[in-house]
């Protein structure tokens, strides 16, 4: 159940930084090599996409672990 609140919190976070645009989100080092690849205003989008997919394997972590 923990893990699960980790991956929900974490999850938030990262939809939080995209929705206000934080730059160092993309300043990264290890991101600036992804954002090469896919472009730096693509990041953005891979990271909502993450952000969703923490939030589901947070969610289903609580639901389905009791």
């Amino acid at each position: 159940m923990v893990l699960g609140i980790i991956f929900i919190s974490v999850g938030i976070y990262y939809i939080i930084g995209i929705y206000f645009h934080w730059e160092w989100f993309k300043e990264q080092p290890k991101v600036q090599r992804l954002a090469s690849i896919i472009g730096k205003e693509n990041i953005f989008i891979f990271y909502l996409i993450i952000g969703i997919i923490l939030i589901i394997f947070g969610y289903l972590n609580i639901i389905l672990i009791k």
